[in-house]
């Protein structure tokens, strides 16, 4: 027997929604949204639509005063009152664009182009959005994208958005991203607009809302009930066929539901709510939900798309192709702002001119903060590092959440300062920040290693950032390099760097490190090939790297009783030249070398250390200029 409909005041429905969502966690809401919804985003109601067509035609077709006018007969609309035209809706969207229906669905366009969705869905797209999944259902009558849009915005979340009955077949409750049900199509897709569309909700629809009716409580808001669509479906129902509490119609304080929907609650035993508008509303219940203010996010998502942008233009492969770099440069140029401060520092070769032309364009970009972060690396490689620290500082201010110039500052408050539990701190932070960023997190990983000695959060790190980016040669080296030396599994770490150098062929590093590796174990034929690779690959560089090379280099050879005078005198102009000295661990290489070479281990552990050192370089030289026996 059906109920009587129950009014509810808002302080009882939230008082309801709070405690079902907060105690009943197997409960789950499904969104159910009307054209009210929309209003806030600068999308016309349907009523207002209603009168904005009516003035057209009354305009068009008379000057008669608009209630003398707008009648059953003059409309040929039967039954029409102006005082229920409301809910003549899809006959008065047809009678004004019955000559031209292309019209009609420009006129939509219009009205919803270029609109955002307004605060309330940025709470709706947080809720969506929740990990693990539960109110994450919209059903809408609506052709906008204001929910996809509002999920876009705010979250890394992507919705199937079903905008054709066609895919409604797609529909599954247990899915954990969003479902967007567009019941009338999408704006885009011949949207359902006129009176016989919306007589009959298409026969695709039935099963899959009967079934999300079945596992979800629906809220109603902003739906005023005025087709025969949805409407139809849910007076089929079955009040138990509803699952958990009883449905929720909220309808605006300033309206009032038709008797078509007060009778329908009533018999789906459900309850009338009076609102505040929508963005009111879904600020409420964000609060129960501790879903706050998404501004923030606003911010920091643009920021990170905007870094990940620059990021990807800067590490763009323009080996081989000039054109490339020749396009790069000029529209840097047409940009202007900080890309041309920086391009114009690049071309500079004396270090004075540099800086003057960094403190140029910081004057004139106050707030860039990629400028800022390139003028603290330049003041960092030219050892200015009290200004360095002030910059690295200011352009953190700006921007707390820049993962970039985070881990920049890691590295340089270790390598200048010494401070290792602070540049993990700011590690800690930077990954904060950006936990997709793979790169990041294997440079933590390797800091962890090789100087905080935290192996097993190491190795944690490294696995999460194979796994986001399982094609960089980069991350596989130093993964192999880390089982190679904490864990000596060399299975692994042969593997690993096999996959690094499939990765990429023209890695140096990659080379090298595979060569201190087969080294290790004794391989001296494939030792030497790699070293030869390294060496080449590496070319004319002076660096670390070929420091490391020509250690190796004068290891193997001796092993394999070869003369390694050259790989010794190599070694020597090396570090006279000096280079950047960064962590890297020549503990089994050496012991390779004291237990198979044990004459000369004294000299490869002292050349080991000035590539790591270059402290006590002068005093080495003079006992080098023989090589050892």
């Amino acid at each position: 027997m059906p109920h009587k409909e129950s009014e509810m005041t808002l302080r009882e429905f939230v008082a309801d929604f709070s405690s079902f969502h907060k105690n009943l966690t197997n409960r789950r809401f499904v969104w159910v949204l009307g054209a009210g919804a929309s209003q806030q985003s600068g999308i016309p109601t349907g009523s207002e639509l209603v009168d904005q067509w009516l003035e057209q035609m009354r305009v068009r077709e008379g000057d008669a005063p608009m209630e003398s006018w707008a009648t059953a007969r003059q409309l040929k609309i039967n039954c029409f009152t102006y005082e229920e035209r409301a809910h003549f809706y899809a006959q008065i969207y047809q009678r004004r664009f019955r000559f031209l229906p292309e019209e009609g669905y420009a006129h939509l366009e219009q009205l919803m182009t270029g609109k955002e969705p307004s605060p309330g869905y940025s709470i709706l797209a947080a809720i969506l959005a929740a990990q693990p999944p539960r109110h994450n259902i919209v059903i809408t009558t609506n052709f906008d994208s204001l929910v996809a849009q509002a999920l876009s915005t705010y979250t890394d979340t992507a919705p199937l958005v079903v905008g054709h009955e066609s895919l409604a077949h797609f529909i599954d409750a247990s899915m954990r991203q969003p479902i967007i049900c567009k019941i009338h199509r999408d704006l885009f897709l011949a949207p359902k607009n006129d009176y016989r569309s919306l007589q009959r909700l298409h026969e695709s629809w039935g099963q899959p809302l009967r079934t999300l009716f079945q596992q979800y409580t629906p809220i109603f808001i902003g739906y005023g009930g005025n087709d025969n669509t949805l409407m139809n479906l849910l007076e089929s129902l079955e009040p138990d066929e509803i699952k958990g509490p009883r449905p929720y119609w909220c309808y605006y304080h300033k309206d009032k539901p038709s008797e078509r929907i007060t009778n329908l609650v009533s018999y789906l035993n459900g309850h009338l709510v009076k609102v505040p508008d929508f963005d009111s509303l879904m600020l409420i219940l964000g609060l129960e939900m501790e879903v706050g203010l998404q501004d923030r996010e606003i911010d920091r998502r643009a920021r990170q798309r905007r870094r990940r942008y620059i990021q990807r233009i800067i590490k763009l492969d323009k080996t081989g192709y000039p054109l490339v770099d020749r396009a790069l440069a000029e529209m840097k140029k047409k940009a202007g702002g900080w890309w041309r401060w920086h391009q114009k520092a690049q071309a500079e070769v004396d270090p004075s001119r540099v800086r003057a032309i960094y403190e140029a364009g910081i004057e004139e970009c106050r707030d860039s903060v990629e400028l800022i972060g390139a003028f603290a690396n330049f003041l960092t490689d030219n050892g200015d590092h009290t200004k360095a620290k002030e910059m690295y500082k200011k352009a953190l201010e700006i921007d707390p959440e820049d993962s970039t110039v985070r881990k920049n500052f890691a590295i340089f408050i270790f390598d200048v300062f010494k401070d290792a539990d602070e540049a993990e701190a700011q590690y800690r932070l930077a990954v904060k920040c950006d936990p997709g960023n793979a790169v990041l997190i294997n440079t933590f990983a390797n800091f962890l290693a090789d100087v905080q000695k935290k192996s097993p959060e190491a190795e944690q790190l490294y696995r999460k950032a194979i796994q986001l980016d399982p094609n960089n040669a980069g991350i596989a080296a130093d993964y192999a390099s880390f089982l190679w030396h904490e864990r000596g599994s060399y299975v692994q770490a042969d593997w690993l760097y096999r996959t690094a150098r499939q990765l990429d062929p023209n890695s140096a590093v990659v080379a090298a490190n595979y060569a201190g590796f087969l080294l290790c174990y004794g391989q001296l034929k494939d030792a030497l090939k790699n070293i030869e690779r390294a060496r080449s690959l590496n070319g004319q560089e002076i660096n670390q790297l070929a420091a490391e090379i020509a250690l190796y280099d004068m290891i193997a050879k001796k092993a394999v009783g070869e003369s390694n005078d050259g790989a010794i005198e190599e070694m020597k102009a090396l570090l006279e030249a000096g280079f950047t000295r960064s962590q890297w661990n020549f503990d089994c290489v050496l012991e390779y070398a004291r237990t198979r070479l044990p004459a000369d281990y004294p000299l490869f552990k002292d050349f080991a250390n000035q590539i790591l050192n270059k402290s006590d370089l002068d005093a080495n030289f003079e006992k080098w200029r023989t090589p050892g026996p």
